[in-house]
């Protein structure tokens, strides 16, 4: 366990549940009420501390009651940053308002009952997050949509015309806490009857035996044409404090078998021609290509080559930054990228007229569906699992379906 993240973390609860209890002090806000914040601090440091206590000690996947505690401290974080943020702009309301009365001869005050007013809101304000990630932490991490994408091309063979491709990306086996859950998202995918089942990356949160109690759910997947994957920046478990090198290499190569035994080909910076009637197209897989604190072990040219200039090429690339600042410009067409990783930030706003809003929009141009520039296209898939938050709010669990077609 990381200790000063933990203390970090906690810390931040403790400043957030003394702000508050400060600010309603003065109020005649019933005693207990107050009380409940400070308290709250010492449940966050409770949970989170057996969370990465039990991680640390590499639980398979997460007990059903330990996602719950961990998603309802958050969600109460995230109500009680509403409330300070409300409570701020009262304090800079009065800080303006002060300057005003400076300047101004004419004297103006906040009344009591408008203080009140902010404070109640504040309050209230704060349950209007939770009460919408209860239903996402229990039942919208779930709720597997399948969304799909009909992609017209004049460099596909006649062939391949009405190929099903389905994409599933960010699978995370650590976080699931319901099995017959997943059992049922993993047959949703058989139910589209694909030809090529492509997987994208983030296998696992760290460490390779999260997976293996879904080992037989990834064997009965089936694709007429193949199923194919490439790694993620989890799959690699550089998260983890190994004892040794070879530990952390036993670990990969437990990963490669896991793909082996199950039917998938594993592209670690190579290509697989996939042939229909003599007619062909690339699929090419790059290990994870990252910016940042994300490693960059993609090798795209390595990849690339022996394959025809001309040829249809799908690229599974874990980082939608990749396509952003290599893909979309390479002298090399790449026809459809598809890639994972943001999970569309777990958390969407419906905005009228305009899709979808996430807080994923801050860290990635690219961050869901499709995207189209020059020719080239590119798919986010927003993830079949979850991580840090266990739970969807507003943003489905995805299975991609691409049908194909000549232009």
């Amino acid at each position: 366990m990381r200790i000063i993240p933990v203390l970090i973390i906690v810390a931040i609860f403790f400043l957030v549940d003394i702000y508050i209890y400060r600010s309603l002090g003065k109020t005649n806000t019933k005693r207990w009420v107050k009380l409940l914040f400070p308290i709250s601090s010492l449940v966050h440091l409770t949970v989170y501390t057996l969370y990465f206590l039990m991680f640390a000690k590499g639980q398979l996947y997460a007990p059903y009651l330990m996602n719950l505690l961990v998603g309802i401290t958050f969600l109460l974080f995230v109500g009680k940053l509403f409330t300070v943020i409300i409570l701020l702009s009262e304090r800079i309301g009065n800080v303006l308002l002060f300057f005003r009365n400076w300047i101004s001869p004419k004297r103006q005050t906040v009344l009591p009952s408008r203080r009140k007013f902010v404070r109640n809101v504040s309050l209230g304000t704060a349950a209007l997050p939770f009460v919408s990630g209860i239903f996402g932490l229990i039942i919208g991490k779930y709720l597997y949509k399948v969304n799909e994408v009909k992609l017209k091309s004049k460099k596909l063979p006649k062939a391949f015309a009405g190929l099903r491709v389905v994409q599933i990306s960010d699978f995370h086996a650590g976080s699931f806490d319901w099995f017959e859950q997943v059992k049922e998202g993993m047959q949703m995918i058989n139910d589209l009857k694909p030809d090529l089942i492509l997987f994208t990356g983030d296998l696992v949160n760290n460490r390779t035996n999260e997976v293996l109690p879904f080992q037989e759910l990834w064997t009965n997947l089936e694709a007429k044409y193949g199923k194919f994957a490439v790694l993620g920046n989890h799959d690699y478990g550089d998260y983890v404090p190994w004892d040794s090198e070879k530990e952390r290499e036993e670990n990969m190569n437990q990963m490669k078998r896991f793909y082996s035994e199950t039917g998938f080909k594993l592209l670690m910076n190579e290509h697989q021609m996939i042939d229909i009637e003599g007619e062909k197209i690339a699929l090419v897989g790059v290990e994870n290509w990252g910016t940042g604190r994300f490693p960059k072990y993609g090798d795209l040219p390595q990849a690339l080559k022996g394959i025809d200039e001309d040829s249809f090429k799908i690229l599974l690339s874990h980082d939608p930054d990749h396509w952003k600042f290599e893909v979309k410009s390479f002298p090399t067409p790449i026809d459809l990228t598809l890639s994972g990783h943001t999970h569309g930030a777990q958390f969407g706003v419906p905005i009228p007229f305009k899709g979808k809003w996430s807080p994923a929009s801050w860290r990635y141009d690219y961050w869901r569906g499709l995207y189209q520039e020059n020719d080239r296209n590119l798919y986010v898939n927003t993830g079949f699992g979850f991580l840090g938050y266990p739970g969807r709010i507003n943003m489905a669990p995805e299975i991609t379906l691409f049908v194909l077609d000549e232009a």
